[in-house]
């Protein structure tokens, strides 16, 4: 047999040995790399903002857990690595979400301050005066519940709270019930203040 093939065997035999060797022992470090992108996307708010991107990296840790205790190193060293890349895209995702729900969130209070305003202007027209009391006040009571409740989501909105934004649709349903009663003219001989 001529040395460069037996110099060829030789080689890939160490060659053979070194791979199964680097993949003799549990990919305990990688797991725990997982894990901790995973943990750091949860606290990026993937469960909320990126639950599919989220569950994917969680899926794929498990299939890697399921390879340590199937002794296939290779496969759990593979799939501890692609789990960690799934966390870290959750977390962008989280990231990117989140950013996204702010900019949604500021627009809806905005708008809601914008009817606020068109409330208030209505009830400051001289058309007003026209109007029953009884349906100005309801208005006038509706401007104030409304001021209020966008401070308050105004503030949980700051704090990173998104879920105020639907406690205003309510309030904002009422406001509109009381400027349509503003709008409506006054029957004859209806009261007026």
């Amino acid at each position: 047999m001529p040395a460069f093939v037996t110099a060829a065997r030789r080689g890939a035999a160490v060659l053979l040995l070194a791979a199964l060797s680097a993949c003799a022992a549990p990919p305990d470090k990688e797991l725990s790399t997982a894990q901790g992108a995973i943990d750091a996307a949860r606290s990026a708010g993937a469960a909320e903002f990126a639950a599919s991107e989220l569950a994917a990296a969680e899926q794929m840790l498990d299939r890697a857990r399921a390879s340590v205790t199937e002794r296939d190193y290779r496969a759990a060293l593979a799939h501890a690595l692609d789990a960690h890349l799934q966390a870290q895209a959750a977390a962008k995702a989280a990231a990117d979400g989140r950013v996204t729900a702010r900019l949604a969130a500021d627009e809806a209070l905005d708008a809601f301050a914008r009817r606020i305003e068109e409330v208030e202007a209505h009830l400051a027209a001289p058309e007003a005066k026209r109007v029953p009391a009884p349906a100005r006040t309801a208005a006038e009571t509706a401007v104030r519940r409304a001021l209020d409740a966008l401070a308050t989501a105004r503030a949980t909105v700051e704090r990173g709270e998104l879920s105020a934004v639907p406690a205003i649709d309510s309030i904002d349903a009422a406001l509109a019930k009381a400027d349509a009663g503003l709008r409506r003219p006054a029957a004859r001989g209806g009261r007026t203040r």
